[in-house]
């Protein structure tokens, strides 16, 4: 499956449709304005919302059994537009770039557009591959579907960002085990 997501890392960051067809798309803009939320409230709804990404992502992702995820989130919406803290936000639209982590390194990475819903019974849902434009105007609102659809306006602090959180994930088991083999990492005794 790592592979499986990588290729939607490529193709979307290349602006292809699942029909293969070249699509330009400008890279969406990482001035997000348009959302009223302060620096803290924002923080604090980029928090909630990569504690759920995470697993969901690493179960997306997963190419070992219990591999932990780490995820690195830029918000280009929520709903309702209206809020101006962080209590009232109901569904967050993102970026995230997020790995399976093994031994303090990824071991699969995928950037993809998701949408979380914060309230009620909280969840994750990423557009898979089949009919992946349907799926963007399905999940995504009409104002925000072309955002979606374009990569993230600042990938590199995105992948930085990734990486410091890669760093921090705790590995199952001891690290003092850990190896690389054929640049995958491996627990000793895997």
């Amino acid at each position: 499956m790592a592979a499986h997501v990588h290729r939607r890392r490529i193709r979307r960051a290349l602006g292809l449709a699942a029909t293969g067809t070249v699509l330009i798309l400008p890279a969406a803009c990482s001035d997000h304005s348009h959302i009223r939320l302060s620096a803290s409230a924002r923080a604090a709804v980029t928090a909630r919302a990569n504690a759920l990404i995470e697993p969901a992502a690493a179960a997306e992702l997963q190419p070992t059994p219990d591999a932990p995820g780490a995820c690195a989130t830029e918000i280009f919406g929520i709903d309702p537009s209206s809020a101006t803290q962080a209590s009232q936000v109901r569904t967050v639209y993102a970026w995230s770039d997020c790995a399976s982590v093994a031994c303090h390194r990824a071991t699969a990475d995928g950037l993809f557009p998701v949408v979380v819903h914060l309230d009620g019974r909280p969840s994750v849902r990423i557009p898979s591959d089949h009919d992946y434009g349907g799926q963007l105007r399905e999940l995504f609102p009409g104002s925000l579907v072309d955002l979606a659809a374009s990569a993230p306006g600042d990938v590199a602090t995105l992948d930085r960002r990734l990486a410091a959180r890669i760093a921090a994930v705790p590995s199952p088991g001891s690290t003092a085990g850990c190896r690389v083999t054929g640049g995958v990492p491996i627990l000793a005794g895997d």
